[in-house]
């Protein structure tokens, strides 16, 4: 059986016993259209909050979410520790399901609804560095792309393309608020 039968199946036999398909990562635009898988998923209500309504006031977040659903990958963002002093931290395990690269992003939820959404996309735009590199299918390629393009001469990487994501996101986000 193929994968695309099997998750249709499993959507029918959900939908069936009542489950809503948007919590389940996917939503239906119309009747008669497939369903939309989104690619940047959380089981966190504050990381999801954050997914799903920022890009309505953020286009800094509107085009990383966009970037991200027409690429292979899937990102998953859980609430969690990073260590090196940080808030926010994409893992640098890639790992491969089918005609996906899974990547995993850690976020300390319990920030601001501003400073999550900051957070989030700058890890989104790191999750777009590794994505936009086909060959890029493990630690060890991620961790060779990061250093050359993120190099900051300690045990962390950084690039300015997530500096900048960052920057822009909390404009926005001032924006919004005023």
């Amino acid at each position: 059986m193929q994968v695309h039968t099997l998750a249709a199946m499993m959507l029918v036999s959900l939908v069936g016993f009542g489950a809503k398909p948007s919590r389940l990562g996917f939503s239906a635009t119309s009747l008669g259209d497939p369903p939309r898988i989104t690619r940047v998923r959380s089981p966190d209500a504050a990381i999801a909050a954050v997914i799903r309504d920022a890009p309505a006031w953020s286009s800094t977040l509107r085009s990383l979410l966009a970037t991200i659903d027409a690429s292979d990958g899937l990102v998953f963002i859980e609430d969690g520790p990073c260590g090196h002093s940080v808030h926010a931290c994409l893992a640098l395990s890639v790992k491969i399901a089918g005609p996906s690269r899974l990547l995993r992003i850690r976020v300390d939820a319990r920030r601001s609804y501003c400073q999550l959404s900051l957070d989030i996309g700058h890890e989104l735009q790191h999750a777009i560095e590794i994505l936009a590199n086909p060959g890029v299918r493990d630690w060890h390629t991620a961790y060779s792309l990061f250093q050359r393009i993120g190099r900051t001469g300690s045990e962390r990487f950084e690039t300015q393309a997530a500096l900048q994501v960052g920057d822009q996101i909390e404009d926005e986000c001032r924006a919004r608020d005023r």
